[in-house]
């Protein structure tokens, strides 16, 4: 028996509603699809949707949805009357096929989104729009199976800061369709969402999503050295980020001015700051 996200009882209207939500934000708010729907992922609404909380998914209507995810974003709009139209529009259809999607597979909506973007499913809408969804769902798992895979098919693929532990990367995805590559050697950044988090590439070649930033030593710079200057200027680079989803620019770490003295100097600071961080390790422990 397959398990869904919440009762079909309820899937229809979730369905209408996460369309109109799309089609009211889009074509009367004038927002970018995209940017909309980034603020609905970030959003506890996305959540409370995706859980079948019955306020969300039949309670309210789309118009209310878009008007609370723009409250919960922190913006303040001139309040647009709600309005629904009978003829659907290309956004409503790709908010009603991702309500199925989401209900048939109960998986988070941010992660579909990693699977394929509201550009991309609008993409979508002239050839699967008349079929059955089953055939939008089919589509949409391809994608799925193609971007996620734990069976070490591919690369190594890591997504953002979820994969970062102590300062290691922990491999636990897998994508036969690189786009982005870090190389071995590379310091790894995440630049959005959750900002600042490092560790090292002692694993080789991988697949980078854009929340990381790989930065490359092609200048003979101790990569490690290089990591405790930035780890210098962390808050300063968190305070830049910028965005409804926080995140910082290749310019941000460009502009960075950064000491740098000949490699004897650099490994002497490395080994001086190693002994200071087991000392305060050490006080930690003792206080504990």
């Amino acid at each position: 028996m397959e398990m869904h996200a919440y009762s079909e009882d309820y899937l229809l209207t979730a369905q209408r509603i996460l369309g109109d939500m799309l089609d009211y934000a889009v074509n009367e708010y004038e927002f970018d699809p995209d940017e909309f729907y980034k603020m609905f992922l970030v959003s506890d609404v996305s959540r409370q949707f995706q859980e079948g909380n019955p306020t969300y998914i039949a309670g309210k209507n789309g118009c209310e949805i878009v008007k609370e995810v723009i409250r919960s974003a922190g913006l303040i709009m001139e309040e647009i009357p709600d309005e629904m139209y009978l003829d659907k529009s290309p956004e409503y259809w790709v908010g009603w096929a991702l309500a199925y999607y989401q209900w048939y597979t109960a998986r988070p909506f941010m992660k579909i989104y990693k699977v394929v973007t509201i550009e991309d499913l609008l993409k979508m809408y002239s050839v699967y729009h008349e079929m059955d969804i089953m055939k939008f769902v089919e589509a949409i798992n391809e994608k799925w199976d193609q971007y996620y895979n734990d069976n070490q098919d591919g690369i190594p693929y890591i997504t953002g800061a979820s994969n970062f532990r102590n300062g290691k990367i922990e491999l636990v995805r897998w994508t036969p369709s690189p786009q982005v590559i870090t190389k071995q050697g590379d310091l790894l950044l995440t630049c959005k969402g959750t900002v600042g988090e490092m560790a090292f590439n002692d694993f080789g070649n991988a697949h980078i999503a854009r929340q990381i930033m790989a930065i490359r030593n092609t200048y003979g710079l101790n990569v490690e050295y290089l990591s405790f200057c930035i780890s210098f200027y962390i808050e300063e680079i968190k305070a830049v980020a910028k965005g409804i989803i926080p995140g910082i620019s290749r310019e941000d770490i460009l502009n960075l001015i950064l000491p740098i003295p000949p490699e004897n100097y650099q490994r002497l600071v490395i080994s001086q700051i190693r002994k200071s961080n087991h000392t305060l390790y050490l006080i930690e422990k003792s206080l504990s």
